[in-house]
């Protein structure tokens, strides 16, 4: 099984002022990218939206992503709303959060919903459920449950509760891979039993060793996830430049 990991496209409208990036652009040559590597799955790990989220950003979203007849989920990001979501792509959602596991190839694959940097009560016990009944070989959220030695974004907008979260899942017996966006960046860093993921954005790439913020290239790219039938989990990643706005004199 072939699953195409995207993350933090912040598509915006035409006339906003995306750091001089043409994001709709960008989104649109991924999308054909991923059409020719034909996977069984593509997932969207959250910042869909620019900044503040709009439904017609999500119906345009929606529509590239129908065009290229691969079946999707996605997950929201903490630009998102997720209601807006759960209404344009048809999703349910639990009290304000989307969160929900999903069966590829005989595979159980998990989704969660830290689009407000953290989880609910009743997402955890939702999670401690799945893992307790089923076996799991990869989780997707947004936001990385542990510290990825990304200074800026460690210290600035990291995940709320990533103790309570690395101890629910060191309870599961077997190892167990998570992918994530947030970071703008790609990086993998292993925890006792799981091995956290994170994904290039198709927006632009932060300066992944600097205290401040800074965008660091206008690089894009994809996470592939190969799952085979023994439940061996390999991953790779690629990379194109990105578009650019023109200058406007």
């Amino acid at each position: 099984m072939k699953i195409i990991q995207i993350s933090d496209s912040h598509i915006g409208h035409w006339t906003d002022a995306t750091s001089g990036i043409d994001v709709r652009r960008n989104f649109e040559f991924i999308l054909k990218k991923i059409e020719s590597e034909k996977p069984s799955f593509i997932i969207h790990s959250g910042d869909i939206c620019f900044d503040i989220p709009e439904i017609s950003i999500y119906k345009w979203v929606k529509e590239k992503l129908d065009s290229i007849q691969i079946h999707y989920s996605l997950i929201a990001g903490n630009h998102d709303d997720t209601s807006m979501i759960c209404q344009i792509f048809d999703q349910k959602h639990q009290n304000k959060e989307c969160y929900f596991d999903k069966i590829i190839q005989n595979k159980k694959l998990l989704f969660l919903d830290t689009a407000n940097g953290d989880m609910s009560d009743a997402q955890y016990d939702w999670l401690t459920d799945q893992l307790s009944q089923s076996e799991i070989r990869a989780i997707f959220l947004h936001h990385p449950p542990i510290k990825m030695g990304v200074p800026f974004m460690d210290q600035n907008y990291s995940f709320k509760s990533m103790e309570k979260f690395c101890s629910i899942i060191e309870q599961y017996s077997k190892p167990i891979q998570i992918f994530c966006g947030h970071y703008h960046n790609a990086r993998s860093v292993t925890r006792k039993n799981m091995q956290v993921h994170i994904c290039p954005s198709t927006f632009y790439e932060l300066n992944d060793f600097s205290d401040n913020f800074g965008m660091s290239s206008d690089r894009i790219g994809y996470r592939i996830i190969e799952i085979d039938d023994q439940n061996n989990v390999k991953t790779t990643l690629k990379y194109f430049n990105g578009f650019t706005n023109p200058l406007i004199a």
